[in-house]
């Protein structure tokens, strides 16, 4: 049901039928979930009471008061004079916009048979002075930046990033954003899930509480911590490289595509000694074959074309933005300086150049394309301050000759 054509009760089939928390029968779809399941068996009707009370607007179309409302399932308050954040979605968060203050009910299938009777609706009276609308919590960048690192539930990693203003969780289903409720609660955005900092007496962070669906799980910050490196398999070796905590937009993006295993299809598909090795998805003449999305650059003066840094593919496009599908690994000794602050660096090979120098030695096409593809196999692991200390002294950065 469609609350104004744009505010959702989810009537899901719910009868032993598990589905995620916000999406189950009773739910304000992707918002709320309902604090009880009260569903009847598929042929049976089920009863909905439902008080809403519509958005403010001013004249100006700025938010007022949100949309509240209450729901009972079969007799069974579920939902509890709700606030909503704005028009529901699916996960997503979308913000208010001014509409009339009379909408028309929608009622969806979904694809499945579903019958409607006795709709009765009837105007509420206005009431009290609706509340102020909810504040947004603003938390200072030093604060989002001590929550930053490693952690860990058991067997369990778990990261916390920060970029764009923003904290990133990542349990192990890729990265998600954060939107704030204070200085140390966070709610996932477009997710019914929670993440709680806790500190020690001396303020340090300790840990966080990942809350979801009823169930709390308690990370642990890891001692010492811990640095996300990224993995290439190939049918000629392994290659490990850092990736750089100052680039948090190509960090993320590299952490969620390796999550979906999205170059596994893919290929190195440009080497040039002396150059580069470049892998992911292909230059075409029309731009990039199959990029999912593009990223703004961040560019840093720290962070240079040296012997086995990792770049960021582009087209000639204006803004310089980053290809999420396509990187390069730097294989000239002496650097590249002339893509500094043109291209973005996010990585450093700490492991396996030996390989790298490999690969730009096959036999290749006029277009620089192995003529045997190389596959690329490519996931994230962990090492420990002390285990990436050791590649580093091993295989210093810049140094051609290390094996």
């Amino acid at each position: 049901v469609f609350l104004m054509g744009r505010y959702e009760l989810q009537l899901l089939d719910s009868w032993h039928n598990d589905t995620y928390a916000d999406g189950q029968a009773g739910s304000m779809y992707g918002q709320h979930p309902p604090m009880y399941n009260v569903s009847r068996p598929a042929g049976m009707w089920q009863r909905y009471d439902v008080f809403f009370r519509r958005p403010r607007f001013d004249a100006s179309g700025a938010l007022v008061a949100p949309a509240r409302v209450t729901v009972l399932q079969n007799g069974v308050p579920v939902q509890n004079n709700v606030e909503l954040f704005g028009p529901t979605s699916w996960l997503s968060r979308l913000p208010y916009a001014a509409h009339p203050d009379r909408l028309p009910l929608g009622l969806q299938d979904h694809s499945f048979k579903v019958r409607f009777r006795n709709i009765w609706v009837r105007p509420l009276p206005e009431g009290d002075t609706p509340p102020p609308p909810r504040a947004v919590f603003l938390v200072a960048d030093s604060v989002l930046a001590s929550f930053a690192g490693s952690y860990a539930e058991g067997g369990n990693a778990a990261t916390i990033a920060r970029h764009e203003g923003k904290l990133w969780v990542d349990v192990g289903d890729g990265p998600m954003p954060l939107v704030a409720d204070d200085d140390s609660s966070f709610a996932i955005e477009g997710v019914d899930a929670a993440v709680r900092f806790s500190r020690d007496a001396a303020g340090m962070v300790r840990g966080f509480a990942f809350v979801v669906g009823g169930v709390t799980r308690l990370y642990e910050r890891r001692a010492g911590g811990t640095h996300q490196v990224g993995r290439i398999r190939t049918r000629l070796g392994e290659i490990l490289f850092v990736l750089h905590d100052q680039t948090p937009r190509h960090k993320a993006s590299f952490l969620h595509l390796a999550a979906e295993h999205y170059w596994d299809s893919l290929t190195f598909n440009r080497v040039i000694k002396g150059f580069v090795t470049q892998g992911g998805c292909p230059d075409t003449p029309q731009g990039f074959g199959g990029s999912p999305y593009l990223l703004a650059p961040e560019f840093n003066d720290s962070l240079t074309h040296v012997y086995g840094a990792v770049g960021a593919g582009r087209d000639d496009n204006p803004g310089e933005l980053s290809a999420g599908c396509q990187f390069y690994i730097v294989i000239n000794p002496k650097g590249i300086p002339r893509l500094d602050g043109h291209y973005t660096v996010y990585g450093q090979v700490i492991k396996g150049m030996d390989v790298v120098e490999a690969i730009a030695s096959v036999p290749k096409d006029s277009t620089d394309n192995p003529l045997t593809p190389i596959g690329l196999h490519i996931d994230v692991i962990t090492l420990t301050a002390e285990e990436l200390r050791r590649y580093s002294l091993r295989d210093a950065p810049g140094d051609p000759a290390r094996p």
